[in-house]
């Protein structure tokens, strides 16, 4: 009774939490029609109706997954604290050094620290695919929110390069 009790509260933590997902997708739409309107295909409303989209889908997800794992029967995995504990203290890094040192080459660090920190153990780290990905993802948002949105992120060190 006690481990069937256990499992249904943990499933239904993932309903509750797609829900609420839900729920805050929702308020966050009515909220984005309150924002001006501007002149052409993106507006000041894209970017917040992009993440209500991306919110309401995740939301649907998380409920499907607590759904699935009512239907299936897994161990409950054990929690990596290492990881968790780097994981925080690259992203911590990331957000003090963000400003001084530049969204291009901050997020180019963050993300090759990252998928090495998440690539699991039993894995070969493949250090030239994480460059690659890791340059083009940093540069790739960059240039979308320079000449897509007009939107400056910051320059840090390469003030004056770029």
């Amino acid at each position: 009774m006690s481990t069937e009790k256990t499992k249904l509260s943990k499933n239904n933590k993932d309903v509750i939490l797609g829900i609420a997902t839900l729920v805050f997708a929702a308020i966050y739409f009515f909220l984005t029609l309150s924002l001006p309107r501007t002149e052409g295909v993106v507006d000041s409303r894209f970017v917040p109706f992009l993440l209500c989209t991306c919110l309401t889908i995740i939301g649907f997800f998380q409920i499907w997954l607590g759904i699935q794992k009512s239907v299936s029967t897994k161990k409950s995995e054990k929690i990596d604290k290492s990881t968790l504990l780097k994981t925080v203290a690259v992203t911590i890094m990331y957000i003090l050094l963000y400003e001084p040192i530049g969204f291009i080459i901050m997020t180019f660090i963050y993300l090759l620290l990252q998928m090495s920190i998440l690539t699991p153990t039993y894995a070969r780290k493949n250090y030239v695919l994480y460059t690659v990905i890791a340059a083009c993802t940093s540069l790739g948002v960059y240039c979308l929110f320079y000449y897509a949105f007009n939107i400056f992120l910051p320059k840090g060190i390469l003030y004056g390069i770029i």
